[in-house]
């Protein structure tokens, strides 16, 4: 059985390192979008990675993108060239359902329509969804197997520090140990979705009015 894992930013990559585990000879698919970040992401991309020129004609025009549509090509793309009996995506049991074509539905599709094309089974799936791994929880796994996280940067500018992206990835790394500051970390509680659960769960507080009380009165014994 081949198995090709789709590859581009940190959840897809640490994906792709969880999966090698188990599967030896699982290969990585990348494909060059014109996003910012492509040199970064292909400096980081694991060895033997078969890449691939973006499927269409559309290039980035800033901002985040709609990328609706774009796993159905880049799986038939890989589909006719490596002939896979497996794809997986990197797909965030949070993410799950922000574009119309990323759940469990479309992929059954996706299957049924690739296998057509392969003339043989073809499964696409979301191993990180399955297996309820969030951002954050990934991160804690990717640490554990002692990967380079700082080098799998998902940041559309490359490493901007302001946007979303950006945050969140600071919010990992505080999960993971960095110091931070209490204005620092109401900034980012502040944010609310993943980021504020993620430090929330870290912290072991039920809310962020009781963490932050609770890193406030530190703050004061400190001063």
């Amino acid at each position: 059985m081949k198995s090709i894992a789709l590859v581009s930013g940190f959840d897809s990559r640490v994906m792709f390192e969880i999966l090698r585990r188990e599967e030896p000879g699982i290969e990585a698919a990348y494909f060059k979008l014109g996003m910012p970040n492509q040199e970064q992401e292909m400096a980081s991309l694991p060895a033997g990675t078969h890449v691939f020129d973006a499927p269409w004609d559309h290039p980035y025009q800033g901002g985040v993108p709609d990328l609706t549509g774009r796993d159905l090509l880049m799986c038939a793309r890989v589909v006719i060239a490596l002939a896979p009996d497996r794809i997986y995506l990197g797909q965030l049991p949070e993410e799950v359902g922000n574009f119309r074509d990323n759940n469990h539905v479309t992929t059954s599709l996706y299957s049924a329509v690739l296998s057509q094309i392969a003339g043989k089974p073809v499964t696409v799936s979301y191993p990180l969804v399955e297996r309820g791994l969030t951002k954050f929880a990934l991160a804690k796994e990717g640490a554990r197997l002692g990967l380079d996280l700082p080098s799998f940067n998902s940041c559309f500018a490359g490493g901007c520090g302001q946007c979303y992206k950006c945050a969140i990835r600071r919010a990992i790394d505080i999960t993971l140990g960095a110091q931070c500051s209490y204005e620092e970390l109401e900034a980012l509680l502040r944010m609310g979705g993943a980021i504020e659960r993620g430090l929330l769960e870290h912290f072991g507080k039920p809310n962020t009015a009781e963490l932050l009380q609770e890193k406030f009165r530190e703050k004061h014994d400190r001063n």
